[in-house]
């Protein structure tokens, strides 16, 4: 009788770590499904579509100096986050 009653005890533990298991599971997928992929993948596709519309030496002009000035900032971006962990570089 208390062999049946320790059996019954784990079946009820394991019972309680699959109903947990099977609760977490479908929502970290639905997370990771959710999840966006990352700011610069949309705006590649953004530039791929500028870019195949350059057509004139005016259009490319814009083109170049909107990427230089990406450029700029992105160095701006590092220069600070190197600044506020105290990285020395170049």
């Amino acid at each position: 009788m208390r062999a049946c009653v320790d059996l019954l005890g784990i079946v009820t533990i394991m019972n309680i770590k699959l109903v947990k298991y099977l609760t977490v599971l479908p929502m970290i997928s639905l997370l990771v499904a959710c999840a966006q992929l990352g700011q610069l993948e949309a705006q590649d596709t953004d530039n791929g579509k500028i870019t195949q519309n350059a057509r004139t030496y005016n259009d490319h002009n814009d083109l170049a100096d909107y990427q230089d000035k990406l450029a700029k900032e992105m160095l701006e971006k590092l220069q600070t986050k190197r600044i506020s962990r105290g990285i020395r570089g170049s």
